[in-house]
């Protein structure tokens, strides 16, 4: 129901059949060996969610503890981890990647490519696609620097 779902699955599809007992749908994100900047927390968990998707626990891979609602600090440190593990990962996968750099990318260029000016496609296409070279380069110029 938010921003996460689409990185939900059924547990039985990603093998975490021994955490059975904390609900059929997992959200697992194991990104504790990005690097960070100094003095900023590694990203990485896995969620459990109950069949009406209510959080049951969140495993957390910094500090390689299961956490459950109720427990106090490390509930609501579990819970900051997988949010800013969730949005950096929709940000650069969802959005940036597949959004941009994918899909964006691809229409601008078939379009130009193969349908003439003229074409009623491309004229429609266009102003979807409108300046998609210029804002997709300076989003890879701030936001994934090498």
């Amino acid at each position: 129901y938010g921003l996460g779902s689409v990185l939900m699955f059924n547990q039985s599809a990603v093998d975490h059949s021994k955490y059975a007992d904390l609900g059929p749908f997992v959200v697992d994100i194991n990104l504790s060996n990005l690097p960070v900047r100094a003095g900023f927390r590694r990203y990485g968990f896995r969620a459990h969610f109950n069949a009406d998707q209510a959080i049951t626990a969140i495993f957390d891979y910094v500090t390689d503890k299961l956490v459950k609602p109720g427990d106090g600090d490390a509930w609501e440190i579990a819970k900051y981890t997988m949010k800013s593990t969730v949005i950096t990962v929709v940000t650069v996968r969802e959005h940036l990647l597949w959004t941009h750099m994918i899909v964006s990318n691809t229409l601008s260029r078939v379009k130009a490519r193969l349908l003439p000016p003229s074409h009623p496609i491309r004229r429609l296409l266009t102003v979807f696609t409108f300046r998609t070279n210029y804002i997709n380069n300076a989003a890879a110029e701030s936001l994934v620097r090498l």
